[in-house]
């Protein structure tokens, strides 16, 4: 089973990071540069595989953007190897102590992309003006949803929620040293919505919570404030057009997660919330639901023009890179990279 996050998401605030979960702790960090078609992931991809040819733990970072993309691995928890060119720019604070910069652009040749500026320039320009489209559609999804979380907040019964919330977590023993890491499972990029089962397939136990009327984040934030209570050790998964909403959060081997799973236990969000009241607001509130939706469905639309620009300009890029000398700097630098891991 390969360990797949995301560690950043284009949401109603723009292009949010986790870069920090993600990266952080480790012992060795390389730093990659270089532009679209320099053959980053590749690079990456190829390391990968021969850390788990060596039976070393890998963790995948992949691109929120692009899932067939990779951002970054972990390889055995000690040793990063992050894209760190825009938007998730990333600078070496202690370079050669700890950080390693890897230009891939210094295998391109020749001087034709100089004569190609203009061309590229068009490009990169009708790519950023679909991620501001994007960004702008996603912005008013996240108000429409705010809008329906003040609707049906007012028919929630705290109280029975917060006690049930306790009593989920109260066969876990109190923790001494408490860590909170928040890494993705879900995006929404330039090939639509994508959602990884990396916290289902590592969980012990799972529990479905039924997202009624859009609420099961309310439960999560329960969870959530239990937990630190208890001083536990938590992972989170955050939504990717509302990152202040939790979609699934994991302690201890339990997971809580939205989605449905097949003969796994579930909490019914229908226990929480006063019928007489959401019965007040249900048509507006699925008026502003259903609004969010479409504004959600324009942005996937703008993130696909996006994906045409992006793709032809790594089409350029790659046609101007000696993949020779790169593949031979590729074997070499794994070479050395799993001696000294070893």
């Amino acid at each position: 089973m390969k360990e797949k996050y995301f560690a950043a998401s284009n949401s109603r605030r723009g292009f949010v990071s986790y870069y920090d979960d993600a990266f952080g702790g480790t012992e060795r960090v390389y730093i990659i540069k270089g532009g679209p078609g320099t053959g980053k992931s590749y690079f990456m991809k190829k390391i990968a595989e021969a850390a788990e040819g060596a039976r070393l733990s890998v963790v995948y970072i992949y691109c929120s953007s692009d899932p067939e993309s990779l951002d970054g691995i972990v390889i055995d928890r000690r040793i990063a190897i992050l894209d760190g060119t825009a938007p998730h720019a990333v600078e070496a604070t202690l370079p050669g102590a700890r950080e390693e910069l890897i230009d891939l652009g210094s295998f391109f040749y020749g001087n034709g992309l100089s004569a190609r500026c203009s061309e590229i320039a068009e490009l990169a320009k009708k790519k950023g003006e679909a991620y501001r489209r994007a960004y702008d559609c996603l912005s008013a999804a996240g108000q429409l949803c705010e809008a329906a979380d003040a609707l049906i907040l007012r028919s929630i019964d705290f109280e029975k929620l917060k006690s049930a919330a306790a009593r989920s977590l109260r066969h876990l023993p109190n923790g001494t040293e408490p860590k909170k890491t928040e890494l993705c499972i879900s995006s929404i990029g330039m090939r639509g919505e994508v959602r990884f089962s990396t916290l289902e397939e590592k969980a012990k136990s799972v529990v479905c919570v039924r997202d009624v009327l859009a609420t099961a984040h309310i439960y999560f934030d329960a969870l959530l404030a239990e937990a630190e209570r208890k001083r536990l050790t938590v992972r989170i998964s955050r939504d990717p057009v509302m990152p202040e909403h939790i979609d699934a959060l994991e302690l201890g081997g339990l997971l809580f997660t939205t989605a449905d799973i097949e003969g796994a236990r579930a909490v019914n969000m229908k226990r929480f919330i006063d019928r007489a009241t959401a019965a007040e607001v249900r048509r507006e509130h699925r008026a502003l639901t259903s609004a969010m939706d479409v504004a959600v469905e324009c942005a996937k639309l703008a993130l696909s023009d996006a994906a045409k620009n992006h793709f032809a300009l790594e089409e350029i890029y790659i046609s101007y890179v000696n993949f020779g000398e790169k593949e031979k700097f590729t074997q070499e630098f794994t070479k050395k990279l799993m001696y000294d891991i070893m």
